[in-house]
């Protein structure tokens, strides 16, 4: 009798428990989404609606993207700048654990790396392949954006999981100017990249 006194006064604590967590968990799922969302357009009047209704600055989406991360991606310095004013981890990682960073030297976005960098953002950060923003930028031929990670202290030494490094995959791809860029700085030369250089640039 004393049991079933006790749950009919704790139960309707319990269910509105519940409700307020799931609600709460709601909205906070629905801000994450806007805020990426805004952060992806560069739209810069609704990522400040977004982050002044509190949505967390580090929330991610459904697909473990944060905002700076896809601002980054997207080239949007004024979004990048602005999510880092109020406090977004520099270093934060989307589920493949790709950076910020990783993300604009990967599009060749140059001033937002340059931001990032400014913002003491690890250059020699390692996604789940063990590339660095230095690999991502020499694949694709961004000889600024290569030259600027040099600058700021890229490894070029560094092997992704599968043996490769900036040079070799730059000799690859034909980024002459690139190999250049990189073989000024002494790399250690592998097999691979010795192979590449002499085949493309003898």
């Amino acid at each position: 009798m004393k049991i079933g006194y006790k749950l009919a006064i704790i139960l309707p604590f319990m269910v509105t428990g519940v409700l307020f967590f799931a609600v709460f968990a709601g909205h906070r799922s629905e801000s994450s989404a806007s805020l990426v969302q805004a952060a992806t357009s560069g739209n810069i009047d609704k990522l400040r609606q977004v982050l002044d209704r509190g949505a967390h600055v580090d929330s991610v989406d459904r697909e473990g993207n944060t905002a700076l991360n896809r601002a980054s991606l997207m080239g949007h310095e004024d979004a990048a700048k602005l999510l880092l004013q109020n406090g977004a981890n520099v270093d934060a990682t989307s589920k493949f654990a790709k950076t910020a960073l990783m993300a604009a030297a990967s599009k060749g976005h140059l001033s937002v790396v340059s931001l990032l960098l400014d913002n003491h953002a690890d250059v020699n950060a390692r996604d789940k392949y063990d590339q660095t923003a230095l690999v991502c930028a020499s694949v694709r031929g961004h000889s600024p954006t290569v030259r600027l990670l040099l600058e700021r202290g890229a490894d070029v030494n560094v092997k992704t999981r599968k043996g490769f490094t900036a040079l070799s995959l730059a000799s690859d791809q034909g980024y002459k100017d690139i190999v250049e860029e990189i073989l000024e700085r002494r790399p250690i030369l592998t097999v691979c990249d010795r192979q590449e250089r002499d085949s493309k640039y003898r």
